[in-house]
């Protein structure tokens, strides 16, 4: 049996954690993950994703910038 794999473009640093954007019924949730061995390009997932889940890859960063924009302080 082999490894969960994921491509290395949709892993994101969120609050210090390596997440993906998982698909869900209403969109995106980011989901922490803990790598393994990483090629460049693929990485082992070790925990954090099942097999079959639909994650982002390369607009992944734009759903961290929309994250990271709704989550920021209105404060001026």
């Amino acid at each position: 049996q082999g490894a969960l794999i994921v491509d290395k473009r949709a892993i994101q640093i969120i609050e210090g954690k390596q997440v993906v954007f998982v698909k869900n019924e209403t969109g995106y949730e980011t989901r922490p993950l803990t790598i393994g061995q990483t090629d460049g390009k693929f990485a082992e997932v070790i925990s954090g994703l099942s097999v079959g889940e639909q994650y982002a890859v390369e607009n992944s960063y734009l759903l961290k910038a929309d994250l990271e924009k709704s989550s920021a302080s209105h404060a001026h």
